[in-house]
């Protein structure tokens, strides 16, 4: 398994690729996609904010419009590893919370739904962190990942507080649209976008 970026806050474990490649993964353009490509939306009142590809490893991280990376309230990331197809989802899930109990005071993995979609394996979890210094605020981040064929998908999203109900519910509900599709697999076809 290649390592894990970290950057800017100590859970940045996975990014978002939705800046220099969204074209290729994001229903964001017109016309049939082709190859694998991650389908997922834009996520209203956030900013591209960091972008970086190395080998095969690429990430990039959004925040809300006004914010920084160095004090945001939410932050929407993406990791795309390419050619790790395979990568064995229960040992990422497992190696994401080890960095969390490593980082936090009080940690927790919570899986949510795994299974498969569109063909491919998938896992959605929770995972929560805590510290006794009541002056840090917790985090709370929602992570799914995909294993295409080509790559693997790694979405998350963080915010540093406690949830609401409702952010509970605008992500679980995001998190659900987020999924993998190959035009040139016939039954997981990429949808031709207007």
């Amino acid at each position: 398994m290649p390592s894990v970026p970290r950057r800017h806050h100590p859970f940045a474990l996975t990014a978002v690729l939705l800046l220099a490649l969204a074209p290729p993964l994001v229903a964001a353009q017109t016309g049939q996609m082709e190859g694998e490509n991650l389908l997922m939306s834009l996520t209203d009142g956030f900013v591209p904010a960091y972008h970086n590809q190395k080998r095969s490893v690429a990430i990039s991280e959004m925040i809300p419009s006004g914010e920084t990376l160095d004090h945001w309230s939410e932050i929407h990331t993406m990791l795309v590893l390419y050619g790790g197809g395979n990568l064995p989802i229960d040992a990422y899930v497992e190696r994401v919370g080890q960095s969390f109990r490593k980082d936090c005071d009080m940690a927790d993995t919570v899986p949510i739904a795994s299974g498969t979609e569109n063909g491919y394996k998938f896992a959605f979890w929770l995972q929560t962190c805590s510290y006794f210094d009541r002056k840090k605020p917790p985090e709370t981040t929602w992570f799914k990942m995909i294993n295409g064929n080509d790559s693997s998908y790694v979405v998350q999203h963080a915010v540093h507080a406690e949830p609401t109900t409702e952010q509970t519910v605008r992500w679980a509900r995001y998190f659900a649209t987020v999924k993998v599709c190959d035009s040139r697999i016939p039954d997981r076809a990429c949808p031709h976008v207007q």
